[in-house]
């Protein structure tokens, strides 16, 4: 246990072994939880559960290799909204199998296909008992390299196609390399990956349904883009969105239906954003006002209200907390019988680290 609990840099070895029966699955459900929503499957029972993720940081992009017993993975849209990621997941099942559920069918991935996730996107999936090797990019790292960059939710790289295995016997590599203490030593290894991941994908076909949506995945994509970008702008609204897309107040408002129309899911950001940046400390000095008034609010009193409607705390309540909240979640996720969770602060840092990069 020592050796799990004194992990070099860019190492995290988190499992459930060691705890008891009875808070496996909800220790395993709180540290998934990072990226997904998790059930357990009703035909197996929850004191049998076991989890474990070891995982690498590589520059801009995480490898983990994850094995448990069955259960069933979500994401819906109200997760976007919530935790913002933009990664790709190329997922190699090594191990057992899984049902995907997309457009209302059901899509089967067996041992030795690669499975491609867009975290943008909605995802269900049901799995037997399993072992997977996984690589999670960031989106402006891989996406530019991608003919349909917004059609690759669920993608299934067949395991018999040439470019396949190129890109599984790569992926196999890295993780020996990693395992054999090499991690520290692989600087721009990422790049070659992403390389190599972006030709799998491009040779493996898509298809009409894929296609189809991913039309609609891309033009939503650009205008929670430009939303991002000019959450600071007291005029932005639905008339401002549709006269730099070129689209109808309709088929915006559809599109943004799922998350409560565009004006909700444009108040839903920049709350998350402001309470963000009342957490950090480059923010400090700014007043609860002026934050919000940077990300677009016009009133620190409406501010407030909707703030504490939507995240049940007031932003000075948030401030005033903030520091306990964040040394008690540092302790949670670097120690305990679990090992070590640093790959959930990964996880929404490698947006960060792609950045830096530039």
């Amino acid at each position: 246990m020592t050796d799990e609990l004194n992990q070099p840099d860019g190492v995290s070895r988190f499992s459930t072994t060691l705890l008891a029966p009875d808070v496996r699955f909800s220790t395993w459900k709180e540290s998934i939880g990072v990226i997904f929503d998790v059930t357990t499957s009703p035909f197996y029972s929850a004191d049998k559960f076991e989890g474990r993720i070891h995982s690498f940081l590589l520059d801009t992009l995480m490898l983990s290799r994850c094995r448990t017993t069955p259960q069933s993975f979500e994401r819906d849209k109200n997760r976007f909204v919530s935790d913002g990621l933009d990664h790709y997941v190329v997922q190699y099942f090594a191990e057992g199998s899984q049902s995907l559920f997309r457009n209302g069918r059901e899509f089967g991935c067996i041992a030795g296909d690669v499975i491609v996730y867009d975290l943008a996107d909605v995802h269900h999936t049901e799995t037997g008992c399993f072992e997977n090797l996984s690589m999670v990019i960031p989106r402006q790292k891989l996406a530019p390299l991608l003919r349909y960059p917004d059609s690759q939710q669920g993608h299934i790289l067949q395991r018999d196609n040439p470019a396949t295995i190129m890109l599984v016997r790569h992926i196999i590599a890295l993780f020996e390399l990693c395992g054999s203490g090499f991690a520290g030593r692989m600087q721009g290894l990422d790049e070659a990956s992403i390389a190599v991941s972006a030709a799998a994908i491009n040779n493996s076909s898509l298809d009409h349904d894929q296609l189809a949506a991913g039309v609609q995945q891309s033009v939503l994509m650009q205008c929670k883009l430009f939303i991002e970008q000019h959450l600071h702008d007291q005029m932005l609204n639905a008339g401002l969105i549709c006269a730099a897309h070129g689209l109808s107040r309709t088929v915006l408002y559809r599109f943004f239906n799922p998350w409560g129309g565009v004006a909700r899911y444009i108040r839903s950001r920049r709350l998350r954003k402001s309470c963000a940046a009342i957490c950090e400390n480059t923010f400090q000095q700014m007043s609860i006002g002026q934050i919000a008034f940077a990300y677009g609010f016009t009133s620190e009193s409406h501010f407030s209200r909707a703030f504490k409607e939507e995240l049940g705390i007031t932003p000075s309540e948030l401030r005033r907390s903030g520091a306990n909240h964040l040394l008690k979640y540092q302790n949670h996720t670097n120690s305990g019988l679990w090992g070590d969770r640093s790959y959930e602060n990964w996880i929404s840092d490698l947006e960060v680290f792609a950045s830096h990069e530039r």
